[in-house]
């Protein structure tokens, strides 16, 4: 028995919530890409003619567009969440059952703090991959490739352009994201330190003053924080750095595109609700992107959760009990 074992049970067990999982991913990612076609046909259809009779119809038609993208978006997470937990239940249960059958050897090699992670930092790794990191990942990548496509409807070239940047935006993202990530596991790591000095101190303060150390006790506790704040400095660096580079280079793309679109240049060669339409398109490329740098760090969570478990489940066993012996049939 091992995760991907019960993973495919679970899915053999619940095929009708699998099949409306996948029929909300597609309707998230068809409902996501209507807005901005609504918009162009407001502009283009509409106003641009100095046409009024349908603007109510269109109004409603890009609100209920909207709602609706969000509703199914919510009953998505909730179909997650909800394959998510029982995926840890059954890991659980699973290693559970699996601590009454370890040999003697495996508890003195082993600490309890080492059996008690596999119940909680691994499942919890499980958990968060397959309730935001697996099927998050792949929405994601299906709204970026519809949005190229959105796009390529209105401009060849302009598609051509955003498949330019985005390699770059998802380096840039990849690499600002695994720095946040490397600065906010040190920040947790001094943190504990310092919390392991305050709770030393604490257990040991009538040594301490018996033996005036107080002072060298407090330098120690300074020089913990001092080096805690300068990993909290660069958490918070990388995070407001982050933000305005990627405003930055959305305004950039989009300054592009409206420059492109001129009459002249008309490079691209496309309408005023193209463009309108084209700008959004731009805009909301770069939420899935910004979000594939934080799935593929929890899909690698994930994976070191699932290495964990599997290794706990594949420990040596005792070899079974006879339950037929007695202490009268050994005397």
């Amino acid at each position: 028995m091992n995760t991907k074992t019960i993973v495919k049970d679970d899915v053999h067990r619940h095929p009708i919530q699998i099949l409306l999982l996948a029929l909300l991913i597609v309707l998230v990612v068809t409902l996501s890409l209507a807005p901005p076609q609504i918009l162009r046909i407001i502009i283009d259809g509409e106003l641009t003619k100095g046409m009024t009779e349908r603007l109510l119809f269109l109004s409603l038609a890009y609100v209920f567009a909207v709602l609706l993208c969000s509703v199914f978006d919510f009953l998505k997470t909730a179909l997650l969440s909800s394959f998510g937990q029982r995926i840890v239940a059954t890991l659980r249960l699973t290693m559970a059952e699996k601590l009454s059958r370890l040999s003697i050897g495996y508890y003195t090699t082993h600490t309890p703090g080492e059996v008690t992670s596999h119940f909680s930092n691994d499942a919890e790794q499980v958990n968060a991959l397959f309730s935001n990191g697996l099927v998050n990942l792949a929405v994601d990548l299906a709204k970026v490739v519809g949005i190229v496509i959105s796009i390529a409807f209105f401009s060849l070239r302009l598609a051509i352009l955003c498949l330019v940047f985005i390699p770059l935006i998802v380096l840039f993202t990849r690499h600002f994201r695994k720095a946040m990530f490397l600065a906010q596991q040190e920040n947790l790591k001094e943190l504990g330190k310092v919390n392991g000095l305050l709770s030393e101190t604490l257990r040991s303060l009538h040594m301490i003053k018996a033996y005036a150390k107080g002072r060298y006790m407090r330098q120690r506790y300074e020089q913990g924080l001092l080096e805690n704040f300068a990993t909290i400095d660069r958490v918070n660096f990388y995070d407001s750095v982050f933000s305005a580079v990627i405003t930055t280079l959305k305004s950039l793309l989009i300054a592009t595109v409206v420059v492109l679109s001129s009459d002249k240049t008309g490079f691209l060669g496309i309408t005023i609700g193209m463009l309108a339409a084209s700008i959004d398109l731009v805009s909301d490329l770069f939420r899935p992107i910004d979000a594939l740098g934080m799935e593929m760090e929890q899909i690698q969570k994930g994976l070191s959760g699932i290495a964990g478990i599997d290794n706990f489940l594949a420990s040596e066993e005792e070899p079974a009990k006879d339950e037929r012996l007695a202490l009268q049939t050994i005397l």
